[in-house]
């Protein structure tokens, strides 16, 4: 019998910059990502670029075995060859839902954290996942800020962030730090520079800096 999805053992890490990897570890998933976000075809040396590939000729590859799986469409253009995803195809639901992991993530972290009571003052994703930069190896990293009349050992309080500690490790196989903090650790100076990382470029969940 596996061991619970959460349990290191079993689960690997995800590459936010690259969440295709989830199911594809060559250059197949990286087109798939750059065909499945664009906004119109796009020639082989576009796609290369885009996907941040040098090697124009294994983009050419990748989107040659996608093209004779059915999943990506190759048109004419004049002297060129321009592509696009496949939208029809049985598996384009799925690999657009793959595409997006990016911005499921802060969706479902809304979703679980403004449903907690008591509520925290401020809940921000920060750190490399925020930024977009976060690669296979870098943890997610969430900022919690607590009431102050509420106890870090309360019952309650305890149960809802030891879960989200738990259930954001196993949807995303990432190591997660979750820094928590009362209203007065932080008005004392606590925790200054990761605050100011939030301010700057991290993703609000529930509450604003503003609350406290």
């Amino acid at each position: 019998m596996l061991a619970p999805a959460h349990m290191d053992a079993i689960v690997a890490m995800m590459d936010f910059t690259s969440p295709m990897r989830v199911v594809s570890g060559g250059l197949d998933g990286p087109v798939l990502a750059v065909l499945a976000r664009a906004d119109r075809p796009l020639t082989g040396r576009e796609v290369a670029r885009i996907a941040g590939q040098s090697s124009h000729s294994g983009v050419r590859g990748a989107l040659h075995r996608l093209e004779t799986q059915g999943v990506v469409i190759a048109l004419p253009a004049g002297r060129a060859v321009i592509y696009q995803l496949n939208r029809e195809h049985l598996a384009a639901p799925h690999i657009l839902a793959l595409a997006a992991l990016p911005e499921e993530l802060p969706r479902r972290l809304r979703e679980r954290v403004r449903s907690w009571d008591p509520q925290p003052v401020w809940a921000v994703l920060v750190g490399p996942v925020a930024q977009g930069t976060a690669g296979p190896d870098d943890p997610l990293e969430l900022l919690v800020v607590r009431p102050d009349e509420v106890d870090r050992e309360q019952p309650a309080w305890r149960a809802q962030v030891d879960a989200l500690r738990r259930d954001v490790a196993a949807w995303t196989g990432n190591p997660v730090r979750l820094a928590e903090h009362a209203v007065e650790d932080l008005e004392a100076g606590a925790a200054a520079e990761l605050v100011r990382e939030a301010l700057i470029d991290g993703v609000d969940l529930a509450g604003s800096p503003g609350a406290y």
